[in-house]
């Protein structure tokens, strides 16, 4: 956290997902955990809330989230 690693991979995740073809990215963050302020100021919304089977009894409580590219 702090030294621009995270921002670099995602920009790269971006645009290589852009040269091939896609028009947006989905991803599941935490809803405990901050890292959604982290896409968020990067330009991607909460599309929706999910609570995911895991299995065992456990849910992953998540905000599906979506940018355009």
């Amino acid at each position: 956290q702090q030294t621009g690693a995270g921002r670099t991979l995602l920009q790269t995740a971006e645009h290589l997902a852009k040269d091939r073809g896609a028009t947006a990215l989905i991803l599941n963050v935490n809803r405990n955990n901050r890292a959604g302020q982290f896409y968020i100021r990067r330009g991607y919304q909460i599309d929706h809330e999910g609570d995911f089977d895991i299995g065992q009894g456990f849910y992953m409580n998540d905000y599906v989230m979506r940018k355009t590219l």
